[in-house]
């Protein structure tokens, strides 16, 4: 007999024959295999009919004429009936040999060794690997000896009647592979069985709630709890995501498409819902018990007792429902005794579907002590379940029950397993039984009882659309509580089937899963291995797989045959998109698969991204983690670096000096990590390679398109960059107009040694001591100020940047080089500030305030003038027709905006040095740094389109650390940055502690909230852009409002704490701090809301509290300041967050308390630091309030996610929020479980 495989070229007619995996062959291959499945049947007939030919038998294939009636296989017979042209009847019977013992123990072998085969043949799949197996031990036809035939015709082999029996059984072992084993006399129930023992497949589904039953008198008493009723909302399932990897033709039916099937049924539940959900509610039903019990033949049914209450509600819907009044025994909680007896009760006996449809309606606001637990539990059950109905948060899951039939259930879908564990403490301890009684539901079978529900659901909505759902056996499961066998009449197991193939919409979620591997071939630098551990996700153990394979009981505490069930699955799944993996599993682990760099680049490239969609994390050696690509780099060489001084390149004229031309060479140089290679090098090494391939140690990535890119760009001739500050930012950048920059040792030296800081006196006027840090600081301005730069000083808030720029002024003025005013510029709040300090520090400065009614611009006399940014704005004209010395900003964010009035009126002042002065550099934008620069160093970062397109969008869109990095280096020489926590940097700072305070809603605020919720989204949803951006900065503004204090967005006049969550919180926290006789702070955005506060407190506390807000006087301001920090009565002060953000010294107070946040970190640690900063010598105490539940909670969470680039933070706030969907605005402000 030839090989089998060689008879796939004996009929070129038969295709779609599924050819075997190429074990060798490298398997990194994304999309699956699109060849037919393996057709058995046909493969057999073609061995048959190669066995006729050789004992020149004629073959047709050819089946018309005789039918075949009837068809009986039994063991290894076949016993037909044939009816012929003439319409008689003709007794066949066909009887192969038996398979001996040893053929049988080596195919159990087989399937003993390898446990992918095991998995597909114990759910009834006939996997095509079995292809070479079979052809060597004979199962297949090998003789026509072996194959004994009778036909009442009495013509054996070359019988028509024969042929057609044969014709018969090719379509049937296509159908069922599985019949060549029985034709041979093996069972394939006794195969199955076998298969089920390698992988646990007994253990894969899961039981019934059956199961979960305990004796009463081993069931342990614990008090539960009894809360009223939560609100539950889930953010709305995408299904594309969901779906996108589940297989379309399952092997459970026929290769036919399920997935489609399935999806009707979420489209259907998605469409349907609202319509079985009334607005009306039933009122709630008192003093009165619901149980759920099993019948003597397993009918879920339930029991009310007693039954007059709920009468009234079967009345009311006439005769609709079923029920009948009996008695039953019970079982009863016995607080007193703390345990469960049994007692007789007469109540109301129904299906339980009864009950679930009432709780689908059934109101409860509160809790009563004449609301039954069971009440309580079966509401909330509810309640969850439809909101898990409403967001698509479900998946099916297969369920097994003892009589050797499944159904598919319903269950949770998501990361909710607090919300389950709370469900689970408040089901009653009686709330289900069976056997009369004597077993009830363990507390485990709470998840059960959600499952019953959603199912419920579920099957109510797809009865309405059953015409769309076109039924048979398979759909039915899905659709309705209609049990069916696990295992077919064909032999095949359904429901492991089933439930393999819905293990991809979970798979995601699961808490054991395999990991990856990938290592480096010992003195092979282009082979890897591949290998496969597998990790439990809530203890990080990790395992190789073959460890899954020893005889161990258990493995992370677990059964050790569920874990491999479980695994081999998701294994499987995943070697639908990297075949090896069966391979390995099938090793049991000891395999370790190579695979080369092109197969790795496949890897990387694309099969990770549908294994991280698993779940399955690819783990790579640490050379293949950061892949290198080459880039081009413009080279500047120096000429002649004899006699000269960089310093004149940078003068306001510097005509007469040599050029830069004359200065430097620039070339074109291509870079591969920290390696740099001439063209010809560059041309060596890509023209036979593309992908990743190994070069000095380090191994790269050669992409054709960009190294096109790259050739092209060499060829041209290399830019000679003309502008000095250009050059400066590309040689401390190393970056130039989007490719790299690199400069040669000797211009390398030469410019640190320009822009090093110089080593001078402090002032002699200096009336006060500098810290270490702020020394070096003020030696950093100097140094720049006198070469001509501007400087931005953005030191953390506290941390003293006024005496820095003041000793700075001091110094020229002591040197005779302040020959003109020193103008300072900051915010109304401050001026006071600067001249005190000014007074405090430098007397010897003429100090000169230019603001208030009679305000004269004393430009003659004064050393230091101070104004206000809206004074500048307003008076430009005073200001800008004179030359000074040095203008400062204080609170340089006033100038974030570059395109606003005040920042044009700030950058038209002439001077020979600019200082700016912010403790946030950057609050939302960098486009805010940029306007800085653009202030102190007007060019060196370029204009602000090029800004955007070197920085701003690779950091802000893409997060490119890269150019983090590269903006770091550049503005590093002209801003400094210094943090109070680094302990490197000052020492005499206590540590601040930050506590997010969480707040609720009263009923009156939630009640509010979605009222207005509902009225804006109806309004958002028909607007568009403007528009629609008002209407979602409004919803923001009122729901904020609500949050504060109902009060603040009725404006009726009803002021109490117990009406507001947040103010019942705010309270709290000021009783513990007088109590420990300390002083706090609270900051809020609004004014209106800082009235509200200052009444309900001066209500509940019986003091005054003083308010600083924008319209006190800067007379009253400071006086207010000044009283609150020495005056110890003064406990309390509320500050205006616009108002008090900025310049103020609070260090007194050891609270600050943020009542509403600003929802941008930088303005909100501002406001923090008017109390964290030097003289502070306690611990201070931020508290946070965040209403939960709201919009609040989730974009705080939001906004914290967002702060990883630290010192360029990238913060965002409203303006982000306007920007989403209107989906994804109902996930962020809708009202979520608390």
């Amino acid at each position: 007999m030839s090989d089998i495989k060689s008879l796939f070229a004996v009929d070129k007619k038969i295709d779609n024959i599924k050819q075997k995996n190429n074990k060798k062959a490298a398997s990194s291959s994304v999309k699956k295999s699109q060849i037919s499945p393996v057709k058995w049947g046909t493969v057999w007939i073609l061995s048959l009919k190669q066995l006729y030919s050789e004992r020149g038998i004629a073959f047709s294939r050819i089946y018309s004429i005789p039918a075949v009636k009837e068809l009986k296989i039994t063991d290894n017979e076949v016993i037909a009936q044939v009816k012929d042209a003439n319409s008689q009847f003709y007794k066949l019977k066909i009887n192969l040999e038996k398979a001996d013992e040893i053929v049988r123990a080596q195919i159990k072998n087989f399937i003993c060794s390898n446990p992918s085969v095991a998995l597909e043949v114990g759910f009834g799949h006939l996997p095509e690997s079995f292809m070479d197996f079979i052809d060597d031990l004979g199962i297949f036809p090998q003789n026509l000896d072996e194959i004994k035939i009778s036909c009442s015709c009495r013509r054996e082999f070359n019988c028509s009647h024969v042929e057609s029996v044969y014709a018969v059984l090719e379509r049937e072992i296509n159908k069922n592979p599985f019949i060549i084993f029985n034709l041979r006399g093996i069972s394939a129930v006794e195969l199955m069985e076998v298969a089920s023992a390698v992988n646990g497949l007994e253990t894969k589904v899961k039981k019934d709630i059956n199961s979960k039953f305990v004796p009463i008198g081993e069931y342990i008493y614990n008090e539960e709890n009894f809360a009223c009723k939560e609100d539950f909302s889930f953010p709305a399932t995408d299904l594309n995501s969901l779906f996108s990897l589940l297989p379309a033709n399952p092997i459970f039916f026929e290769r036919r498409d399920f997935k489609s099937k399935l999806l009707d049924i979420y489209e259907t539940v998605q469409s349907e819902l609202d319509s079985i959900l009334v607005k009306g509610k039933l009122p709630p039903i008192r003093n009165t018990e619901f149980y759920l019990y099993y019948t003597n033949d397993n009918v879920l049914k339930a029991f009310i007792t007693p039954a007059n209450n709920f009468l009234y509600y079967l009345k009311s819907k006439g005769s609709l429902f079923r029920y009948s009044i009996q008695k039953l025994t019970v079982p009863v909680i016995d607080k007193n005794e703390q345990k469960i007896i049994l007692q007789e009760k007469e109540g109301i006996s129904l299906l339980a579907e009864t009950v679930f449809e009432y709780f689908l309606y059934y109101s409860l606001s509160e809790s009563n002590d004449e609301i039954s637990p069971s009440s309580i539990f079966l509401n909330q059950t509810a309640s969850l379940a439809v909101a898990l109905v409403k967001s698509l948060s479900f998946v099916p899951e297969v369920i097994m029950h003892d009589n050797g039939d499944f159904t598919v259930r319903y269950v949770p879908l998501g990361d909710i397993e607090e919300i389950l564990n709370s469900h689970k403490s408040r089901m009653p301890a009686n709330l289900a039984f069976k056997d009369k009684g004597c077993k009830i539901l363990a507390q485990d079978g709470s998840y059960d009882i959600l499952s019953i529900f959603i199912t419920y659901i579920i099957h109510k909505l797809t009865f309405l659309k059953s015409s769309k759902l076109k039924s048979c056996s398979i759909t039915n499961i899905f659709t309705k509580p209609q049990p069916l066998s696990a295992i077919s009449p064909k032999g095949k197991n359904i429901a492991a089937s089933i439930s393999y193939w819905l293990d991809v919409l979970s798979i995601r979620n699961k808490n054991i899963s395999p990991i990856i591997r990938v290592e480096s071939c010992e003195n092979q630098d282009n082979n890897f291995t591949i290998h496969i551990d597998i990790i439990n996700h809530k203890t990080t153990d990790i395992i190789d797989l073959s460890k899954l394979f020893e005889n161990k009981e258990e493995i992370f505490s677990m059964s050790s045959q569920q874990i491999r069930s479980e695994i081999s699955g998701q294994i499987l799944v995943a070697s639908n998109y990297m075949p090896v993996l069966r391979e390995i599993l099938d090793s049991k682990g000891l395999m370790s698969p190579s695979i080369d760099l092109k197969e790795i680049l496949d890897l990387i490239s694309r099969t990770s991204i549908v294994l991280s969609a698993l779940g399955i994390k690819i783990v790579l050696p640490k050379g293949l983690r950061n892949l290198l690509s080459p880039r081009v780099v413009l080279k500047a060489m120096t000429k002649d670096s004899k006699n000269i001084d960089i310093s004149t390149f940078f003068e306001e004229d510097n005509s007469s000096h040599l050029s830069l031309k004359n200065l430097l060479d620039f070339s074109y140089e291509i870079a591969i990590g920290e390696e740099k290679l001439s063209k010809e090098e560059f041309l060596e090494l890509v023209k036979s390679a593309e992908g990743i391939v190994k070069y000095k140690d380090q191994y790269i990535m050669l992409n054709p398109q960009e190294i096109k890119l790259i050739l092209k760009k060499i060829d041209n001739t290399a830019p000679e960059i003309s502008s000095p500050m250009e050059l400066l930012h590309s040689a401390l950048s190393g970056f130039y107009n989007d490719i790299g920059f690199d400069i040669d040792d000797t211009f390398k030296r030469l410019i640190n040694d320009f822009i090093k800081i110089d080593e001078i006196t402090i002032p002699i006027g200096l009336k006060g001591t500098l810290r270490p840090y702020q020394e070096r600081g003020f030696k950093w301005l100097y140094s720049n100020t006198m070469r001509g730069f501007g400087s931005c000083i953005a030191d953390d808030m506290g941390l003293g940047k006024t005496i820095q720029v003041i000793s700075l002024i001091l110094k020229l003025k002591e040197d005779d080089k302040l020959n003109k005013p020193a103008l300072v510029i900051c915010p109304t709040t401050l001026v006071g500030n600067w001249y005190k300090e000014c007074a405090r520090f430098a007397p010897s400065l003429k100090v000169h305030i230019y603001h208030g009614t009679e305000r004269i611009l004393d430009f003659d006399s004064a050393d230091v003038i101070i104004t206000t940014y809206g004074l500048l704005r307003n008076e430009i004209g005073s200001f800008e027709d004179k030359n000074w010395d040095i203008v400062i900003i204080d609170e340089a964010q006033n100038i974030k905006n570059p395109a606003a009035a005040q920042t044009i009126a700030v950058k038209s002042v002439k001077t020979k040095t600019y200082i700016a002065m912010t403790g946030t550099p950057v609050e939302n934008r960098l486009s805010e740094l940029w306007s800085i620069f653009d202030f102190i160093n007007k060019g060196y970062l370029g204009n602000i389109t090029s800004f955007q397109r070197n920085y701003a969008i690779p950091i802000e869109k893409h997060r490119d650390v890269e150019k983090i990095e590269k903006l770091r280096l550049a503005t590093s020489p002209f801003a400094l940055r210094r943090l109070k926590n680094d302990k490197s940097i000052i020492t005499d700072l206590p540590e601040k502690i930050v506590f997010d305070e969480y707040c609720y809603l009263t009923k009156e605020q939630a009640a509010l909230y979605e009222k207005v919720l509902e009225t804006s989204f109806k309004s958002i949803e028909t607007k568009t852009g403007i528009q629609r951006r008002g209407q979602i900065f409004k919803l923001i503004t009122s729901l904020k409002q609500i949050c504060n204090h109902p009060t603040q967005f009725t404006k009726i006049d009803r002021l109490s704490k117990d009406l507001s969550g947040k103010t019942e919180k705010a309270f709290s926290i000021i009783e513990q701090v007088f109590e420990q006789n300390e002083k706090a702070i609270i900051f809020t955005q609004y004014k209106e809301m800082g009235d509200l506060l200052i009444n309900m407190l001066k209500d509940e506390f019986n003091m005054n509290i003083p308010f600083f807000h924008g319209s006190v006087s800067r007379t009253q301001r400071d006086k207010m300041v000044e009283e609150f920090q020495f005056n110890d009565d003064i406990k309390l002060m509320v500050i205006s967050l616009k108002a008090g953000g900025l310049g103020l010294n609070l260090t007194s107070a050891t609270n600050v308390i943020h009542y509403d946040l600003w929802w941008n970190p930088a303005v909100e640690d501002q406001a923090t630091d008017r109390t964290y900063r030097i003289g502070q010598t306690q611990n201070v105490i931020i508290h946070r309030l965040i209403t939960l539940g709201t919009f609040e909670e989730k974009i705080d969470e939001m906004i914290k996610s967002k702060r990883e680039l630290a010192n360029l933070t990238v913060s965002t706030g409203e303006k982000l929020i306007t920007e989403l969907s209107n989906q994804e605005l109902k996930e962020i402000f809708s009202l979520s479980r608390i």
